[in-house]
């Protein structure tokens, strides 16, 4: 963790807040990490994400069927 990460997700939290789709912080902080790594998200989780503008996020599909056991 640190500075950058956190006014990413300081930046997120706000914007999201203000079109009324807030998510809770441990996603937005998930988001912030992917953001400054520059890197994909891999989740089978796509519902708080997707309100979130520029993230890429992959859902590993061949594990589908592990999240509905």
């Amino acid at each position: 963790m640190n500075q950058e990460i956190l006014a990413k997700a300081l930046e997120l939290d706000i914007n999201l807040h203000r079109r009324g789709k807030p998510i809770p912080f441990s996603d937005i902080l998930i988001a912030a990490i992917v953001f400054y790594l520059n890197a994909e998200l891999a989740t089978l989780d796509v519902r708080h994400f997707k309100n979130i503008p520029g993230i890429r996020v992959y859902v590993p599909r061949h594990l589908i069927h592990l999240a509905s056991s």
